[in-house]
């Protein structure tokens, strides 16, 4: 057994197909790997925004609805994070 094990995340690729899937008009190829993604990253703010867009165009309001609140909540968390991380360096280096 090798000693190190290598995590190869497939996240970004899962999102980048849905993101071709959805140029190409093939939707329900789109949600079928932007859900891969959000699988594998849950937090995947904009997996769940695309996938809100493809419901809310099929009509589906609900399950758009649904999305978009996920949306916004994993972006303002991000956002939160990214707001403490950069206090924590001006403290570390001005203070």
């Amino acid at each position: 057994m090798n000693v190190f094990s290598f995590y190869l995340s497939l996240q970004p690729a899962y999102y980048n197909l849905g993101v071709v899937y959805s140029e190409m008009m093939q939707y329900d190829m789109a949600l079928t790997f932007y859900e891969k993604a959000a699988s594998e990253r849950p937090m995947y703010a904009e997996a769940y925004c695309n996938m809100g867009v493809i419901y809310k165009n099929r009509g589906d309001l609900e399950a758009a609805i649904t999305c978009y609140e996920r949306y916004t909540i994993y972006l303002g968390l991000a956002l939160l994070l990214t707001s403490q991380v950069m206090l924590a360096v001006f403290l570390f280096v001005f203070v």
